[in-house]
């Protein structure tokens, strides 16, 4: 099954060449050509942020295109319908076919995805975050798949 580890920011990037570990944001190019499984196109970040966040975010990656939309919780199921194909198709679609891929090969079904916020399950709001959504569907259709005998 996939599975998140939390660890501080850089936790994440020292842990990144675990076998089956994956860091699960976004990064920037000075960094991610020495991460496990990211190049510029293909990576785990949220190419959406709540809407208190996406100021911060522009200002540091200046280059990316951040789409501000409502709160933490919102934002994380939005990745997964956005990687479902339900919205935003036109949205970095090379990188979308990419995750999808990985994820109808069973490339993704033991990965460790490596990331830096615990959810804080008291708040309704940052109760999960994108990852933890990918994750849940990630393991969601391998049972599917289990199940029918795939």
């Amino acid at each position: 099954m996939a599975k998140v580890k939390i660890y501080n920011y850089k936790g994440c990037i020292d842990n990144h060449n675990y076998p089956q570990a994956c860091f699960s944001m976004r990064a920037s190019w000075k960094l991610i050509d020495g991460l496990n499984g990211l190049d510029r196109h293909f990576n785990f970040g949220n190419p959406f942020a709540s809407d208190d966040n996406v100021a911060k975010l522009k200002k540091k990656w200046p280059r990316s295109r951040v789409i501000g939309h409502g709160n933490v919780k919102e934002v994380s199921e939005l990745f997964v319908e956005w990687i479902k194909g339900n919205v935003y198709e036109e949205l970095e679609p090379r990188r979308r076919k990419t995750i999808v891929r990985e994820i109808e090969l069973g490339n993704l079904d033991d990965t460790t995805f490596l990331y830096y916020r615990k959810p804080d399950l008291e708040d309704p709001i940052m109760c999960t975050s994108h990852i933890h959504e990918l994750v849940k569907y990630i393991n969601e259709l391998r049972e599917k798949k289990l199940i029918e005998g795939g």
